[in-house]
């Protein structure tokens, strides 16, 4: 009996601290507060690349809607050797229109600002690189707490980390056309506000066309939580045309399916530049090299 009811006790206060936890999950706040992380090629490549963009968001909160927000995307790939690189994105800043009805459905305390937003940094390690087989990396991120705004729903201020494995293939086509087909599984945890860490595992796959001035994409992400409203699919469009062989013009359309619901649209400017922590070529190509995204 003693033993039953200290389960029964135990159970009780999981659900509640679940159902507590449950406010701060993705399909709860804004598109930033845990959004689903990119796709990244297993390869280090061999320029430092790097990106600043504009994105617009409109979202549809679970109280109401919808909510704009405007972000300042930045992206940061440093390769060492043939096998690593180091990585940085994320936003430092959020404007944000909230709705009235998101504002009295969340309790708002106010329905526009300016707040700071989440950086990550990480690692890529190029684990198998046999031409006659997939590439296999092992990409580790780490979610900063430089994030604020949690009680207007923007930002967690919690830290995080993402553990994957991206892989992919590349096919040398006609017309000097480049198609890499890719993917990964990992996982994803991240610090609630209120009581425990929540724990997912996350995927992408990801298709690529590149050319000798240009390049296209599609990508399908997200991660799979044990709470509720914690399960976002995002599908993303993307492409980049030089404007220089070292600098770029980008672009991508996206769209989260659920937890929760947005739209976005941004444009913003890739560079690529020699490493000098990479043996560069005696002949460099003259086509672009990969800028990533």
């Amino acid at each position: 009996m003693k033993w039953a009811l200290c389960a029964a006790l135990g159970l009780a206060v999981t659900a509640r601290a679940g159902a507590r936890d449950s406010a701060f999950n993705p399909g709860r706040m804004g598109p930033n507060a845990v959004p689903t992380i990119p796709g990244d090629s297993p390869w280090p490549g061999t320029h430092i690349r790097s990106g600043l963009g504009v994105a617009v968001q409109r979202a549809m909160s679970p109280t109401g809607g919808p909510d704009w927000s405007l972000t300042v995307p930045l992206f940061l790939s440093v390769p060492f050797g043939t096998r690593v690189a180091l990585l940085s994105d994320g936003t430092p800043l959020e404007a944000f229109w909230v709705s009235p009805e998101s504002q009295r459905g969340w309790g708002l305390t106010q329905g526009t600002g300016v707040v700071q937003g989440d950086t990550r940094l990480g690692a890529k390690f190029l684990l198998l690189a046999d031409p006659a087989l997939p590439a296999i990396a092992l990409r580790l991120v780490f979610k900063t707490t430089t994030g604020k705004g949690r009680p207007l729903r923007r930002f967690l201020d919690a830290p995080g980390y993402l553990i994957d494995l991206p892989f992919a293939y590349r096919w040398q086509l006609p017309r000097r056309l480049t198609l890499e087909l890719g993917g990964a599984i990992g996982f994803l945890a991240w610090q609630q506000p209120d009581y425990a860490q929540n724990d997912a595992y996350t995927y992408f796959t990801r298709a690529i066309l590149s050319g000798p001035w240009w390049q296209a994409g599609l990508e399908l992400r997200g991660f799979v939580g044990w709470q509720r409203r914690d399960r976002p699919i995002t599908v993303e469009a993307f492409g980049s045309l030089a404007l220089h062989r070292l600098v770029a013009l980008s672009f991508s359309a996206t769209a989260n399916l659920q937890d929760p619901a947005y739209q976005q649209l941004s444009v913003g400017v890739r560079t690529a530049l020699e490493s000098p922590f990479v043996e560069q070529p005696k002949h460099p190509p003259t086509t672009l090299p990969s800028l990533g995204r």
